[in-house]
């Protein structure tokens, strides 16, 4: 038996199955993308938080506190593609990372600046952009690194989880449906 075969005996729910209901839809293919969506964004945050804290402890561990003691990706060994993508979009790592030679703007400069016709987001050049720790906001670096990184097990075992719920909730709803459809 194929996991396909499996799949139509055991998991899948039709509603046209249910006379008095009357709806043509089949929710174990929407509770499964509900269920993959699920795990991927598991995955990808705790990526990306994973990311977030090694960037932080290698700046730490290298004191990288000013400007002029800035280094590259490369020098702190934390040349990733996740390191990347958060230094390019992590609104809360770019409040404790700092790019040198980078200029610092006030809310109300940064949001006349997006606003004008002429605006690019500057791209960053990750093999020459030397990076460090701001010294106001090194008590916030701390805190981020202070909660433990997620663990590939503790991932894993989320996931696995997600999908024995899937399982209950797949076993559970029809007969969900029979109560409903005989009390109508």
């Amino acid at each position: 038996m194929t996991l396909y075969e499996f799949y139509n005996k055991y998991l899948s729910i039709n509603l046209n199955d249910y006379s008095n209901i009357g709806i043509d839809l089949e929710i174990s293919k929407i509770l499964f993308c509900f269920l993959v969506g699920l795990i991927i964004v598991t995955v990808i945050i705790n990526y990306r938080r994973a990311s977030m804290i090694l960037i932080i402890k290698k700046l730490l561990r290298h004191e990288v506190l000013s400007e002029d003691k800035a280094k590259t990706l490369s020098e702190l060994d934390a040349d990733n593609f996740g390191t990347r993508l958060s230094l390019r979009s992590d609104k809360r790592l770019l409040q404790v990372v700092k790019r040198a030679g980078e200029k610092q703007y006030t809310y109300e400069e940064y949001s006349a600046l997006i606003k004008s016709k002429d605006f690019k987001e500057e791209k960053i050049n990750f093999e020459e952009a030397k990076f460090y720790l701001n010294e106001s906001t090194l008590d916030d670096a701390k805190k981020i690194v202070d909660v433990p990184a997620p663990s590939v097990v503790n991932t894993i075992l989320f996931c696995v989880l997600l999908v024995a719920i899937y399982i209950c909730i797949i076993l559970i709803i029809p007969e969900l449906l029979n109560l409903i459809n005989n009390l109508i």
